[in-house]
């Protein structure tokens, strides 16, 4: 679990430190892997037909984080962290 955080961690701080505009065809969804079934979730409403760009990564950034951190959260209380 700690890994795959990292790895989302890392994908937002390369949006964030980088001009994305010529490099990633990206919309506000992130690609989920559920037990071989891939998910696909909206960061906002209508985050599926918005693309991100340099104006916007900022707020692409903020919503991947709340979602990364949002998923950590909710594994604990499933599993009972401490």
């Amino acid at each position: 679990m700690l890994a795959l955080k990292l790895t989302i961690h890392d994908i937002l701080i390369f949006h964030r430190q980088n001009d994305i505009s010529e490099v990633f065809d990206t919309t506000f969804c992130v690609e989920h892997n559920h037990y071989g079934l891939i998910q696909i979730r909206e960061l906002k409403p209508g985050g599926r037909d918005a693309p991100v760009t340099e104006k916007n990564k900022e707020e692409y950034v903020k919503y991947g984080f709340h979602l990364s951190l949002h998923s950590t959260a909710q594994f604990c209380v499933i599993f009972n962290c401490n």
